[in-house]
C-alpha cells in the first residue's frame, strides 16, 4: 500500500515500527537497508538512503528548517536557503538517536555515532561523533 502512495523502497529493505515519513514521494530506500523503530524522516526536500544501510532507532533526518527571526505575530516561515536534500550513500551506519540536518551527504561506508548531530557532509569511510559531529576515525576498506 505504501508503494501505491509514492514510497520508493526496495522489497529487500525493511522499515521498523513507528517510522514517520513526512513526504512519501520524496523518500527512497535502496537494496537491503534497514530503518529501525521510531525513526523520523522530514523528507520535504528529499531523502535518499542507499544500499546496505542501517539507520538506528529514534534517529532524525530533517531536510527543512525555519527562519530564525520572528515578528511575534505569524508562524516562522521556511528558510529556503538552509533547506536541502539528505543523501545517505551505500553501506552507511547511523547510530541510535543521531540527527542529520538539511543538505547533508553521508558518504559511502561511513558510520555516524549514536547521538551525533551531523551538520555538514561526512567523508567516505570514516566515523563521526559528537555535537556537532566531527571525524574521529578513518575506516579501512576490506575487500571481499
Amino acid at each position: 500500500m505504501l508503494k501505491w502512495i509514492g514510497l520508493k523502497i526496495h522489497s529487500s529493505s525493511k522499515l521498523g515500527r513507528g517510522v514517520f515519513i513526512q513526504d512519501y514521494g520524496k523518500f527512497r530506500v535502496g537494496y537491503k537497508s534497514i530503518v529501525n523503530n521510531h525513526v523520523y524522516f522530514d523528507s520535504s526536500y528529499g531523502i535518499t538512503i542507499g544500499n546496505g544501510c542501517d539507520i538506528g532507532f529514534k534517529s532524525c533526518l530533517i531536510t527543512s528548517t525555519h527562519k530564525l527571526e520572528s515578528d511575534f505575530e505569524n508562524d516562522r516561515p521556511i528558510d529556503e536557503n538552509r533547506c536541502g536534500p539528505i543523501i545517505i550513500e551505500d553501506f552507511v551506519w547511523i547510530g541510535a538517536n543521531a540527527t542529520i540536518l538539511p543538505g547533508v551527504t553521508v558518504k559511502r561506508g561511513s558510520v555516524v555515532a549514536a547521538c551525533a548531530l551531523v551538520t555538514k557532509d561526512v567523508e567516505e569511510n570514516c566515523v563521526v561523533a559528537g555535537v556537532p559531529a566531527k571525524k574521529v576515525k578513518s575506516l579501512k576498506v576490506t575487500a571481499q
